[in-house]
């Protein structure tokens, strides 16, 4: 007798009932769903038939992604309007209330089950019309074969009906609640109800999931159990009598032609250390994984001119799909030919790509779009450009499971890969073997072999590798192979990231059933802004693009909360026009269900992915499979990434980098630092952060006010007297010990001072205050007040992820003597920090007569920070770093000048040359450095230049991004100190009535600080300050310097705000680009 449907549904009954008890705090116990599906089985032993029609449709209804050629291309909307016909409801307030099912706040079935059917229910209907798990079968079936997306399977049984014909005779027989999950089944989901698969399958034949691995078709599972040989053994027998059951099922299971073989299931490596403990001393194949469509290809030449049929990933026949590769598979295979190596029949498994003949190179994964079309028309490449007579579809084969009725899934890869490699005639464009390499992973060398050749991958931008034990079988009964997906999205701190904004929200009804139902919002969508720079100087209101959705899925259960909790005080119905904020959506999936409230305060995050395309429909890249999102509060939204540079940031990330610039030997680095230390657990839950182009781990150890010269400390307790560095930094650890390979560093340094500059280590002498404001100590160091006398915890354990470092800058280290003159303190009107005042000894301020005040030696009218040199700077040349002219130059010219002896309007206008337009570079100098120092001071530091550079420990490090975002806060702070002393010096010199002094109108400045690796230095030959000044600018815009790149901040001061716009810059091209803006 067949089953009723009924049952099945008191089945999803229950498992909704005890999902809702496990969600709820009062419920201390709850069923689980495992007990439930078993019992449920056991109750209904009798009635559940395991061979047949029956079967099928028992299964095909259990578990709706089983059946994927099943399309019945039926949205809401569509279904609404085909539902209100079945119940010939569509004038009515039922049928409107049905259309308009999104106000009711329920999802689509729960609307139908609660303001439609409940209102007429249905009369019950005899025992022998009840209806059936066949009746629900044949029903979909007959849907998805009228479907305009049918497959060609399907196709053969279109009978032209109208849907609602078939829907009518099925509806008038269920209760309102039957008619819910029937109209879920349509939806292809049971949510918020999860069905485990591998426990329905179990308990309906112990082999089922064995015969499934080979055959992956319900029906072709069922007939196989149905076999003479294999009908007679239970569904359940002991487990004593399994295994010789499941060894007589494998003489009879092989792989079918025109069925799908189950994809090979890989295990995802979290490290590089990961990764070789699951390969366990294997011989592993290491595979490219290629970032295209994956193809299993069926060739049955008894078929003649139809003898190719391809599956998708999914299982769907796309045969018709992806007709424009069957070129590229008949060239590979040489199909027709007589030199063809296959006589009857093969099953192979490849990935589709893109091949352009005039790049000589595989195009990204979004051109495939525009060269498969399902329906008659492509799907998602509406912004893609139109297909060229350039490019074409290649195959790349990578393993062979059947050959000529030899069955080889049972056969080690190496013989498979054997096999492929006699099969195959690599022509390139067309069809390729994928490249790989053996690695023995029970050699001593193997994970450094490993992290070599991955390092190489990602340069390469590759997306990944596939690793494969050589020895391993494809499919086995009784035998779990264990193949290994590595990509860098998957090692925590490698993966492609952006910061960016969240600014909406959707509820999902269904979702929000599914985790507990009290959410605001399951939906929330991630934009970037479009117009920063703008919103940098002039604060107009932010414009956004929205990029993607995140779901519960991309994040932690604590951010997704968190979400919900802090928009609820700041939401505001959607529009594309508010008063805080304009919207815009170009994605037509994201306009179909736009957000149904927007955040009037933006949440800034951090969302990795896995790396960047070109989604369906548009011309812009974003992030491939956002997740792990990071909430940032302290961020304002100006620090996150435009839509300008979050594209520029996606080119960087998918062009390959030239040989010489050897970015591997970087990635290599990162990957040990992954690695952690040796007994450290793999977190196997871990993500992808920050991408190459920004910032890891690692810490900042160098702080450079001036090109390419610095000084670092490591990350201690305290600031321990130090002696003074002779040329270059030396890493000051807890105990003043320097480490040897920085001590040998010190001697081999090419940015070594001239030997006249150099002076000996003097154990009396003491480093200079650290700089406080641009890196303060770190986290879980005791600080005293600044004019206390209490010393310092030295041996304070620090908290944990503490990274801010001390930073010194070297020439303030080389001083005879220092002033300690605070960073924040307000510049200095009445005193100079760099001279101090010569008085003969026979002279006494009290004996002096009185004078005008501005006569006073020590008291000066000149604005605040100028105050800071004792020469006046020249503001004619503003070249970059690389200028001729260098600070002792300056001094010199400006030196003569003063012994000359000038007339008071002379003076003026000297200051005014260098007052305002030099500021910035004023203000820069000092957040820098550790003291007011003079040029004169500071030899290595171009007064007059446009460009510093700071040297970092690595490329890699996180705290690069930091520091840079806190320079930037500490310089436009700093700046609008300055420019009220200078008004305050304006008034001073008024309230004297100095007639020659004036307050001079800014001028537009720019300013650029690189920070680069500390590496770098190899690349100067010369030793010489001078030469350094001169070649400096070279040297960064060359490509070799290009790895050494770990970040620029652009500084532009306008003269109509007070504030100075920043702009971070992650792209070593755009970087150069602008210097050499700033240098013409």
């Amino acid at each position: 007798m067949p089953f009723k449907f009924k049952h099945l549904v008191q089945l999803l009954e229950d498992l909704n009932r005890a999902r809702k008890q496990a969600q709820s705090l009062s419920t201390r116990h709850s069923t689980p769903a495992d007990e439930i599906i078993i019992k449920w089985f056991s109750r209904h032993e009798s009635d559940i038939i395991r061979h047949g029609p029956s079967a099928v449709a028992f299964l095909s209804c259990m578990l709706l992604d089983r059946v994927p050629n099943r399309v019945y291309g039926l949205q809401e909307k569509s279904l609404a309007s085909v539902l209100c016909k079945a119940l010939f409801i569509e004038n009515t307030s039922r049928g409107r209330q049905l259309h308009e099912w999104e106000v009711t706040g329920l999802d689509f079935a729960t609307c139908l089950e609660k303001h439609v059917m409940a209102l007429a229910e249905n009369d019950p209907p005899p025992a022998h019309k009840e209806v059936t798990l066949e009746d629900i079968d044949a029903v979909l079936r007959q849907l998805a074969a009228n479907s305009k997306f049918a497959s060609p399977e399907m196709r053969r049984h279109r009978d032209g009906v109208k849907s609602e014909i078939p829907l009518r005779s099925i509806l008038s027989r269920l209760h309102s609640r039957e008619a819910k999950w029937f109209v879920r089944m349509i939806q292809r989901s049971y949510g918020p109800v999860q069905i485990p698969e591998s426990l329905v399958l179990g308990c309906f034949h112990f082999l089922l999931p064995d015969i499934l691995s080979l055959q992956n078709s319900i029906d072709e599972a069922v007939e196989v159990l149905g076999k003479p040989d294999l009908i007679s053994i239970p569904h359940d027998p002991p487990s004593a009598l399994q295994q010789e059951y499941r060894q007589e099922c494998a003489r009879h299971l092989t792989p079918k032609l025109g069925v799908m073989v189950k994809r090979l299931e890989y295990f995802k490596a979290r490290s590089i250390r990961h990764c070789c403990q699951m390969a366990n001393l294997r011989t592993m194949s290491v595979e490219r994984k290629y970032d295209g469509w994956y193809c299993q290809i069926h060739i049955d030449k008894s078929k003649g001119k139809e003898c190719i049929q391809i599956f998708s990933k999914r299982g769907k026949d796309s045969t018709k799909p992806f007709i424009r590769l069957h070129g590229a598979l008949e060239a590979g295979l040489r199909l027709g030919d007589p030199a063809c190596a296959i006589t009857q029949n093969c099953i192979f498994e490849g990935e589709m790509l893109v091949w352009s003949r005039s790049r000589q190179a595989i195009l990204p994964f979004e051109k495939i779009r525009k060269y498969t079309q399902y329906g008659g028309r492509t799907i998602g490449a509406g912004a893609d450009s139109p297909r060229s007579s350039d490019e074409q579809l290649m195959i790349i084969f990578y393993d062979c499971l059947w050959h000529d009725n030899q069955n080889l899934v049972n056969e080690p890869h190496h013989v498979r890969r054997q096999r492929l490699e006699e099969i195959v005639s690599v022509t390139e464009g067309l069809a390729q073997l994928g490249d790989r390499r053996e690695i023995r992973f029970g050699s001593e060398s193997a994970k450094a072999e490993l992290r070599k050749f991955f390092g190489y991958a990602i340069e390469q931008r590759w997306e990944g590798f596939v690793l494969k034990g050589c020895r391993d079988p494809y499919l086995s009964i009784g035998w779990h192979t264990n193949a290994i997906k590595l990509k860098k999205d998957y090692i925590k701190g490698l993966g492609d990231a952006a910061d960016l904004c969240i600014i909406g929200g959707r509820k999902d009804p269904l979702e929000a059933e599914k985790y507990g139902g009290s959410l605001n919002w399951t939906t929330f969508y991630v934009a970037c802004l479009q117009n920063k720079e703008v919103i940098q100087r002039f604060g107009t209101k932010p414009k956004f693009l929205i990029l993607d959705i995140l779901t519960r899925q991309t994040m932690s259960e604590g951010t997704f909360r968190e979400l919900n909790q802090r928009g609820l005080g700041f939401c505001v119905p959607f529009s594309g026009s508010t008063e805080q904020m304009d919207v815009n959506i170009e994605q037509p999936g994201i306009m179909l269900l736009p957000p149904t409230v927007l955040f009037t305060k933006p949440f800034v995050v951090e969302v990795t992915g896995a790396a960047f395309t070109k989604p369906a429909d548009v011309a812009y890249y974003a992030l491939r499979f956002p997740r792990d999102i990071k909430l940032h509060f302290d961020r304002p939204l100006t620090e996150t990434h435009s839509f300008e540079e979050l594209q520029e940031m996606a080119r960087e990330s998918l062009t390959p980098v030239d040989s010489e610039e050897q970015e591997d030997v970087n990635w290599i680095l990162r990957l040990t630092e992954a690695d952690g230390k040796q007994n450290q657990c793999v977190d196997l839950h871990a993500a992808g952060t920050p991408s190459p182009s920004r910032v890891s781990t690692a810490s900042v150890s160098t702080c450079m006010s001036s090109p390419l010269t610095a000084s670092r400390v490591d990350h201690v307790g305290t600031h321990q007297p130090q002696p003074a560095l002779s040329n270059y930094a030396v890493a000051v650890k807890p105990d003043a010990t320097p480490s040897p390979k920085t001590a040998s560093t010190c001697q081999s340094s090419p940015l070594a001072l001239p030997a006249n500059r150099a002076q000996r280590l003097d154990e009396s002498a003491a480093l200079p205050p650290p700089i406080n404001h641009v890196l303060s100590p770190g986290k879980g160091v005791k600080r005293k007040h600044e004019e206390s006398n209490l010393s310092t915890v030295a041996n304070k354990r620090l908290r944990k992820n503490s990274f801010k470092r001390l930073v010194i800058p070297l020439q303030s280290s080389l001083q005879n003597k220092t002033y300690p003159v605070h960073p924040y303190e307000p510049p200095a009107v009445f005193r100079s920090p760099t001279k101090t005042i010569e008085q003969s000894p026979s002279t006494s301020p009290i004996s002096q007569q009185r004078k005008p005040l501005r006569e006073l030696n020590n008291v000066s009218t000149k604005r605040g920070l100028e105050k800071l040199t004792s020469t006046q700077a020249e503001s004619g040349d503003h070249g970059e770093m690389g200028t001729a002219k260098t600070v002792d130059e300056h001094v010199r010219n400006k030196s003569s000048t003063s012994k000359m002896g000038n007339s008071t309007s002379t003076s003026h206008e000297s200051q005014a040359s260098a007052g305002s337009a030099h500021g910035l570079d004023l203000v820069i100098l000092k957040v820098m450095s550790s003291s007011a120092l003079s040029p004169q001071d500071i030899k290595s530091v171009n007064w007059v230049t446009v460009v510093y550079v700071q040297l970092v420990d690595s490329v890699s490090s996180k705290l690069v991004r930091n520091t840079t975002y806190e320079t930037a806060r500490t310089i436009s702070k700093e700046y609008k100190r300055y420019r009220e002393t200078e008004k305050k010096c304006h008034r001073i010199a008024r309230h004297a009535e100095d007639p020659g002094y004036q307050l001079q109108p800014r001028q537009p400045q720019r300013r650029m600080i690189l920070f680069y690796d500390e590496k770098i230095q190899s690349s100067f030959v010369s030793s010489s300050s001078d030469i350094i000044l001169k070649r400096a600018g070279d040297v960064l815009r060359k490509r070799q310097a290009r790895k050494y790149f770990a970040g620029a901040l652009l500084m532009t001061a306008h003269e109509d705000t007070e504030d100075v716009v920043s702009r971070a810059i992650w792209d070593w091209r755009e970087s150069v680009r602008l210097l050499s803006e700033l240098r013409s």
